[in-house]
């Protein structure tokens, strides 16, 4: 409001009682009043009230904060459309996140959002995965410009599968059960995997999670806030992704992932996770916390590089997306499209 300077750095953390500018020492307090003006007497011309810092939009969701820069933007539950009705029994507020990742990416921020849209890369990305996670079956929605869902099976072979996996092949290569477990009639090895992992999980957290049903339990479920945020209602893949810009490098982004588990049913809430912050050569795997996920992201994202490259060097134009499993990617640049357009 003085001499335009940025009152706290890019990425700061903490807290603190007022904003307090590094350059002459301006102040204000937390609702943005002016409240130090060093010097006053030569700025005859600044009246506090039209001095106060300029306020946004914001909202609360599931636990988080929306903030929009737009004075005139809908209210954010206008925004996300169906989506706090699709939560309302998965409450995301009443999880908190045993692990908290920022990793930075060889790729532009929407090029590598993409990469988590579709499930169709799962037959060359990820093929050890075949024998018990759906892909060409996955089921992909659009619900008005800002909200985009797939759900994918797991605790399944994949349609490329053709009959080679048994049941039990499942059972023994996903659940961990031990080879040549038999499985009651009447049940499926999804079934089993499901019931152990709810039990698993409520053991381990004190939480009851008996009403969830076998695919909230056990399938790839996730949600995409446009722009940028990721939101898996689950229990099996429960996490929470975020991607953005890495300053004004168009190669180069930051991916927020978020691993969410139950608030126990008695105690005190648990505390968020400290972040932890990997850079682009960083494995994903050396975040305790992920388990087996961390190799799955270091996959993920290890097309990345070569995708901005291809970018450039590659004399067709534009990317050639399916009609159907690529359609959230399409829903999303023609949102962006719409809103830069206006």
């Amino acid at each position: 409001m003085h001499r335009g300077t940025q009152l706290r750095p890019s990425g700061a953390e903490g807290n603190s009682d007022n904003f307090r500018c590094p350059y002459h020492g301006w102040t204000w307090d937390l609702e943005g009043a002016l409240t130090d003006l060093s010097c006053d007497w030569d700025f005859p011309h600044v009246k506090a009230e039209e001095f106060a810092l300029p306020e946004v939009q914001v909202g609360h969701w599931g636990g988080f904060v929306f903030i929009n820069i737009d004075p005139d933007c809908v209210p954010l539950n206008d925004y996300l459309g169906v989506l706090p009705r699709h939560f309302e029994n998965w409450p995301v507020q009443d999880r908190y996140a045993v692990a908290h990742i920022e990793k930075t990416l060889p790729a532009n921020w929407k090029a590598s959002q993409e990469a988590f849209l579709e499930a169709y890369h799962i037959l060359e990305t990820h093929p050890e995965a075949l024998p018990y996670a759906g892909d060409a079956n996955a089921q992909y929605d659009t619900f008005g410009d800002h909200i985009s869902r797939f759900v994918q099976l797991l605790g399944s072979p994949s349609p490329h599968m053709d009959g080679k996996f048994s049941e039990e092949d499942v059972l023994h290569m996903m659940g961990g059960f031990p080879e040549g477990t038999p499985i009651p009639e009447g049940k499926t090895a999804r079934n089993l995997i499901a019931d152990n992992m709810r039990k698993a999980t409520a053991d381990e957290f004190g939480a009851d999670l008996s009403y969830y049903s076998d695919s909230e339990t056990l399938d790839s479920i996730e949600y995409f806030v446009f722009p940028n945020m990721f939101v898996f209602p689950g229990i099996n893949i429960s996490v929470i992704y975020r991607f953005r810009p890495d300053g004004i490098d168009p190669d180069s982004s930051i991916m927020d992932i978020l691993l969410m588990k139950p608030v126990p049913d008695d105690g005190p809430r648990p505390d968020h996770a400290d972040i932890v912050r990997l850079d682009v050569e960083d494995s994903y795997t050396m975040v305790e916390e992920l388990g087996g996920l961390g190799f799955v992201f270091d996959q993920d994202t290890a097309n990345l590089d070569m995708q901005q490259k291809g970018f450039k060097a590659a004399k067709k134009r534009g990317q050639t997306l399916g009609n159907y499993q690529e359609i959230r990617a399409r829903h999303m640049h023609k949102v962006l499209d719409k809103y830069l357009s206006a």
